[in-house]
């Protein structure tokens, strides 16, 4: 779908690129890149201000997985260690 969106972006097709990312981000709400694409629509439409709310969304979307992944590694740290 991504693809498809940012392909209607560059040939100027925005009602359908919009459609694209909008459905990006219903399919894949917890991934960043949805967000982040999205952002990008908007930038290049010119709606920065929504760019600006959409770049926010996926940065904080990032660091929960980055953060989720390193607690994670963490935890199975401590396991290791305290069965060993």
């Amino acid at each position: 779908i991504d693809e498809c969106a940012y392909l209607a972006l560059d040939t100027k097709n925005n009602k359908e690129a919009y459609y694209l990312f909008e459905l990006n981000v219903k399919n894949y709400p917890k991934m960043w890149e949805s967000y982040y694409a999205l952002g990008d629509y908007y930038s290049e439409t010119s709606d920065l201000k929504t760019a600006l709310e959409y770049y926010k969304k996926a940065y904080k979307k990032l660091h929960y997985f980055v953060i989720k992944a390193r607690i994670k590694e963490v935890d199975e740290l401590l396991k290791n260690k305290v069965e060993m």
